[in-house]
């Protein structure tokens, strides 16, 4: 981001709105929540560079390679797990005004997301023993059917890896 993060969240005030807290997540720590993702990767791109070897090597039909390569990338998706969401929250800006709270992700087109006070419910907290904490006060709510059965997935919205994690809880309570 080449501005810096009070230009980016002050540039998304409404007429009236005041900015009371603005920052952005400690990326270092997010590196290591998707080290799950990294050592499966790992393991699934291991294997399939095997397979995609062994099969070319055996002198088989070269329809046997060219179906480890789609595997071959799946695995190497998982492998950059880790540089994807450190980038995603390294490019994220979060506000909180007298309003609403807002989440901006700055990527090749910037996108804001706000959630009024009024929609705000429920806060949940984690804090962690670097100072440091996650705020969530909205959920995205998906529903999606495999193989004639519903699946419901519950995503959490809100501040990850904040330096002021009690100042931020303080300022939502206060307003919603």
């Amino acid at each position: 981001m080449n501005e810096d993060i009070y230009s980016i969240a002050k540039n998304e005030l409404g007429n009236g709105e005041q900015l009371l807290w603005h920052g952005n997540s400690n990326p270092k720590f997010i590196n290591a929540e998707s080290m799950v993702q990294f050592v499966f990767g790992l393991v699934f791109f291991s294997f399939s560079i095997f397979w995609t070897y062994s099969a070319n090597s055996i002198g088989g039909p070269s329809v046997f390679a060219l179906f480890g390569i789609p595997f071959i990338c799946m695995g190497l998706y998982m492998l950059t797990a880790p540089i994807r969401i450190y980038n995603d929250y390294k490019r994220s800006v979060y506000g909180v005004t007298d309003k609403r709270c807002f989440i901006i992700i700055c990527k090749n087109t910037k996108t804001v997301k706000s959630y009024p006070f009024e929609e705000i419910n429920n806060i949940e907290k984690k804090e962690y023993s670097d100072n440091t904490g996650s705020i969530y006060f909205a959920e995205e709510i998906t529903e999606s059917r495999r193989n004639g059965r519903y699946r419901t997935n519950v995503k959490k919205i809100g501040f990850v890896r904040i330096e002021d994690l009690k100042k931020v809880e303080s300022l939502i309570n206060q307003f919603k």
